[in-house]
């Protein structure tokens, strides 16, 4: 391999690392409600009761639909990052030492380089959907909090709430 062949080389392999950085996941947030309660003797705090239950109730469900999804997306994403940083590690350890005047180690680098780009590819392919239902998850969530959360509610209220919902859902 030329002078000029093996630096159009690592200009190439820089080209390749620097746009194989994936993008990140969204984090999801987490609800926040108040205490469930036995009774309302004594409890001088926010309540949640009628409609507004029925409506924190409803946003759970939601809620927990939206987790189902997440988690069932998030295990292949999971997978596909685990995939991509093993080759990303072995290549920045291959990098380190290549000998880049031996043409079939740089060869072989390169497959290398291009194994970490198609894993980068599959792991990106996966992130819009994910993203997308964590946004939805997240807005769920925020929404939950501005209404829910801080408010005490009575246990059994909310289980008879639970169960109007799944009814009228078909759950």
């Amino acid at each position: 391999m030329s002078h000029g062949q093996l630096r159009a080389c690592a200009r190439l392999l820089a080209v390749a690392f620097a746009a194989m950085v994936p993008p990140a996941a969204a984090q999801e947030q987490e609800l926040d409600i108040g205490p469930g309660l036995e009774g309302w003797k004594n409890y001088k705090g926010a309540r949640m009761e009628g409609a507004l239950l029925r409506a924190c109730v409803e946003l759970e469900y939601d809620f927990d639909l939206l987790d189902t999804r997440r988690m069932a997306l998030k295990g292949p994403l999971d997978t596909a990052e685990a995939h991509f940083e093993h080759i990303k590690r072995l290549n920045d350890e291959r990098q380190a030492t290549l000998d880049k005047t031996d043409s079939e180690a740089v060869d072989a680098f390169n497959r290398s380089v291009d194994d970490e780009a198609k894993a980068a590819a599959e792991m990106n392919a996966l992130l819009p959907e994910f993203n997308a239902v964590v946004a939805e998850y997240n807005a769920i969530v925020e929404r939950f909090n501005a209404t829910c959360s801080d408010r005490a509610y009575l246990k059994t209220e909310w289980w008879n709430a639970e169960e109007q919902v799944r009814k009228a859902r078909g759950g």
